[in-house]
């Protein structure tokens, strides 16, 4: 399987962060990723995994479907300036997203889990290309339900 974050951070900066080298920045440093609003998380273990294979240390992440408000961290890492420096903006994208994905579902189920309890929230195979694993994972951090994941999950003929 195609490391998604490999590719992620690889289309952003294929050799060498310019800014970076300009600075001349050595040694470590830390990183944290501020929430601006409330909301739910959503995959910043997955996250904090890639981190950790690269030589980070991770010292905080939030779980899946943990709530958040201004101010909090929802994930803190630690390590080579350079690296940090370079995949700060991709992380912060990737969790804006992500987050917005399951604070928005998380949304939709609680209203309408007040009108009917039973009420099952899912999602179609319609993602962003490349994004997929983690958009359904996003829904899922919300409280919602997968509906269908792929073409090979069942039948589907339709006309458009």
């Amino acid at each position: 399987m195609i490391d998604l974050f490999e590719f992620y951070f690889y289309e952003d900066c294929p050799y060498q962060d310019e800014s970076a080298e300009l600075l001349r920045l050595e040694g470590r440093g830390k990183m944290r990723i501020i929430s601006r609003e409330n909301g739910t998380c959503a995959c910043a273990g997955d996250l904090a995994e890639y981190y950790e294979r690269k030589g980070l240390k991770v010292h905080n992440y939030l779980k899946d479907g943990e709530t958040f408000k201004p101010g909090d961290a929802i994930i803190e890492a630690e390590g080579d300036i350079k690296l940090l420096f370079r995949f700060w903006r991709v992380s912060q994208t990737f969790l804006t997203l992500m987050c917005a994905i399951a604070t928005k579902t998380a949304s939709m189920v609680s209203a309408g889990r007040k009108e009917n309890p039973d009420l099952i929230i899912a999602t179609s195979r319609k993602t962003h290309p490349g994004s997929r694993v983690f958009e359904l994972k996003a829904v899922r951090a919300g409280g919602g339900d997968i509906h269908r994941n792929s073409l090979s999950d069942s039948i589907q003929l339709s006309q458009n």
